[in-house]
């Protein structure tokens, strides 16, 4: 994985295996051109799945917030439906 510091990056050295579709996969990306080589499109993988993280550390700490919100009393007043409504209305609304 690659670590970016004051525009230098420093690689480190991994080995890691595939299993046979995997890596027909990665192979056919390649040849494709999509990307140049294998350690392209591995490094595409990890992107994704530091997205992925991210997303799920954020939908983590809503939940937490959400349930603090819970506990401290500070629902929303009526329904599902009502809560949708006013979020309409909040985003279509006139300025």
């Amino acid at each position: 994985m690659a670590c970016v510091t004051d525009e230098v990056m420093t690689m480190v050295a991994r080995n890691f295996v595939l299993s046979e579709t995997q890596d027909q996969l990665v192979r056919a990306l390649v040849a494709s051109g999509r990307y140049h080589n294998v350690s392209e499109a591995r490094l595409a993988g990890l992107w994704l799945l530091e997205q992925e993280e991210m997303k799920y550390l954020r939908i983590q700490q809503s939940r937490v917030d959400g349930i603090g919100s819970a506990e401290r009393g500070e629902l929303a007043e009526g329904g599902r439906a009502d809560a949708i409504r006013r979020a309409f209305a909040r985003r279509f609304a006139t300025p």
